[in-house]
């Protein structure tokens, strides 16, 4: 992994997007190198495979694309509060700047720990996150201490967090207030 352009991620996190609207993953396949490895709930799938999660058309509300040019990568999520069968996705990929070389999808739903995609959708309709202008952004390792840390605290509850002020989180379906 290394670093590419942000208009490569962009343009196959576009692709992406597209196919899984209407569940066709051969819409991108070419931005996917020949070995690439693809995988769904951690487990190795195939991604052109009929019940491939790519491959069903999702009629989603709601999507954030964060774009990694430093390690070319890209993580899309998706909300798709469908009553028939609604689901969360975290789509991580991974290119060399020519191809994708990696992609992961974790798929949410029903029965799964805090899952309601109704209310990730709300809650996510309410937040705007427009870009950071550059002189007020900070460095690299700030941001990765502060995404480490906040993971650290899940096992040792004296980690301090340099969570923002006022602080809302979302869990599942639900915001969370204040600092924990």
């Amino acid at each position: 992994m290394g670093a590419c352009e942000r208009e490569f991620l962009a343009a196959f996190t576009s692709l992406y997007l597209n196919a899984q609207t209407v569940g066709n993953s051969s819409l991108f396949t070419n931005y996917m190198l020949q070995n690439y490895t693809y995988s769904e709930n951690f487990a190795p799938a195939n991604l052109s495979a009929p019940t491939s999660i790519v491959n069903q058309p999702l009629n989603s509300t709601n999507s954030r694309i964060f774009l990694d040019a430093y390690l070319c990568s890209a993580f899309t999520q998706i909300i798709v509060p469908e009553p028939s069968h609604p689901y969360v996705l975290g789509v991580r990929i991974e290119g060399n700047g020519k191809y994708v070389t990696k992609m992961e999808t974790l798929v949410s739903d029903e029965g799964d720990w805090l899952f309601n995609a109704t209310g990730a959708a709300y809650w996510n309709s309410k937040e705007s996150w427009p870009p950071i202008p550059l002189a007020d952004q900070d460095t690299r390792d700030v941001i990765k201490a502060a995404g480490d840390a906040y993971l650290n605290r899940f096992g040792n509850v004296n980690v301090t967090v340099p969570f923002g002020t006022p602080c809302a989180r979302l869990e599942g379906g639900s915001a969370k207030y204040g600092v924990y």
